[in-house]
């Protein structure tokens, strides 16, 4: 009876250290478990800061792809990267296209991709186009948060003047409006669907024809008003916030470039329609049915009196002669080159249509403000037409 009880004891003794093992070893495991997913988190966690951190200015679009400038210096090499970048994009693309499409009976088979090509150029346009806002309002704001006297701040701001409003809307002009378009209307329009006609019927082949030079003018038409009407905004926000600074009023200077920043806000929701592009559609809107030959300037005063249709106008005017003043200033100091002469008949097209349009303000309908702000600004051009008689 006692060697019963005895291996009893044994037994008991032997069973109670391997419970305890085994719930220590458990123990172990769930907290390794636990360390190794708290590891994970926190990896996550990190990428999602250093992310959040790498973002754009702000999500104005999905794939806008908006770099932030940190300094100053930065600056130019985001703005020119990006553009220099996003059109070699659209021209690699281009040369693919014009290498596979180069017979007419192809480009019957690949219409709807040579369309789909010209869709891609403009919302591409449209896109960088948004790009160039964002980064006029983060030059700005770096300027302006910095510890330099106005009379500084005044002179970085020429920046968005030179890097935005000059240097990128040229190569937008240069390389999409008189580059990859203009050498589509040679490549397709003139080139393969013109030779093509004694060989193929004449109602296809002027149906193809007429189809391919519509959605050609369509696609040029839009380019030329989305980087037309964004250079606008931005010179005149520019120029606004130039004469903040230049008054030394950093409260006036920093409310311009929140407006400006509420634009860029509302241009991207608006699917890439430019500041100008959007208040004429407001002002459309509000118009009566009759027509009239001339603009009544007449919506909503700003707060120096002038109307909003009024301002926009006026300064859409100055942009353009200052875009006509470089122009000719490059065209006389080299008349032969090719590119140049090309883009002379529509620069002196444009620049009549503006100059009429200008002049149809002139009227007694303008306010005493109005009249004042429109003196000033044909004094301003009148001076910078000088540039190119000197």
């Amino acid at each position: 009876m006692e060697k019963k009880e005895e291996v009893k004891l044994n037994e008991e003794k032997v069973e109670k250290p391997i419970y305890k093992k085994w719930w220590f070893i458990v123990g172990i495991i769930v907290i390794i478990i636990a360390i190794i997913i708290g590891i994970i988190f926190l990896t996550n966690n990190n990428e999602a800061q250093d992310n959040s951190n790498n973002t754009s200015i702000s999500n104005t679009t999905e794939d806008s792809n908006i770099k932030e400038a940190k300094t100053l210096e930065e600056v130019e090499g985001i703005v020119s990267t990006d553009v220099e970048s996003t059109i070699n994009e659209l021209n690699t693309e281009w040369e693919n296209l014009k290498e596979e499409v180069n017979t007419y009976d192809i480009y019957l088979n690949e219409v709807e991709k040579v369309e789909t090509y010209y869709d891609k150029i403009q919302s591409t346009t449209e896109q960088l186009c948004i790009r160039l806002y964002a980064y006029s309002a983060n030059c700005a704001e770096l300027i302006l948060s910095s510890s330099k006297e106005y009379k500084d701040k005044y002179d970085d701001l020429e920046m968005i003047n030179d890097i935005i409003y000059e240097n990128a809307r040229e190569e937008i002009n240069d390389r999409i409006y008189d580059g990859i378009l203009k050498d589509m209307e040679d490549t397709f329009y003139d080139g393969i669907i013109k030779d093509a006609e004694d060989t193929v019927s004449y109602s296809d082949w002027y149906d193809s024809r007429s189809n391919e030079y519509e959605i050609w003018y369509d696609t040029r038409s839009e380019v030329y008003e989305i980087y037309y009407d964004t250079g606008s905004d931005i010179y005149e926000f520019y120029y606004d916030l130039r004469g903040d600074v230049y008054s030394n009023d950093m409260e006036g200077a920093n409310k311009t470039l929140q407006d400006f920043q509420e634009d860029v806000s509302k241009i991207s929701s608006k699917g890439g329609e430019t500041n100008t592009q959007i208040a004429e559609e407001s002002n459309s809107s509000t118009e009566d049915n009759t027509q009239e030959t001339k603009p009544t300037g007449k919506t909503t005063s700003n707060n120096n009196g002038l109307s909003e249709e009024f301002k926009n106008a006026m300064d859409s005017y100055e942009s353009f002669m200052n875009e006509y003043v470089e122009f000719m200033k490059k065209y006389n100091a080299n008349p032969t080159d090719s590119t140049l002469i090309s883009q002379y008949s529509s620069m002196l097209q444009r620049y009549s249509e503006q100059v009429s349009a200008f002049e149809k303000w002139n009227s007694s309908d303008m306010s005493t403000e109005e009249a004042s702000y429109y003196i000033e600004v044909q004094a301003r051009v009148s001076q910078k037409l000088l540039e190119v008689t000197q």
